[in-house]
């Protein structure tokens, strides 16, 4: 007795080969549809962390935890950080690379 699989074989229902769907022809006039859209690009591509020591960040490994802390990865990420800072009425002090505590 066969089995479903072995009844199937390719193009068995008719189609042209590489219209995408197997047993369909081919619409005259008919475009396929155009890729997905891509996803939005996230709005902040940096780290966000909360309750975060500051020694690790500090050249003399001194400080305690900050409530956040924004590791930016672009300029962009530090103008949304700041534009965050301000939306939520969070104060904010720029680190640079910590020998300026």
């Amino acid at each position: 007795m066969a089995r479903k699989d072995d009844r199937r074989k390719a193009g068995a229902r008719g189609g042209k080969p590489g219209n995408g769907k197997p047993g369909r022809p081919a619409r005259p006039g008919v475009k396929p549809p155009a890729a997905p859209p891509q996803p939005p690009k996230p709005k902040f591509q940096g780290k966000l962390l909360e309750n975060e020591p500051l020694a690790r960040y500090t050249t003399y490994r001194i400080g305690g935890p900050a409530r956040y802390l924004l590791t930016a990865a672009s300029p962009e990420d530090v103008a949304r950080g700041l534009e965050m800072a301000q939306e939520r009425g969070l104060p904010w002090v720029v680190l640079g690379l910590g020998s300026n505590v």
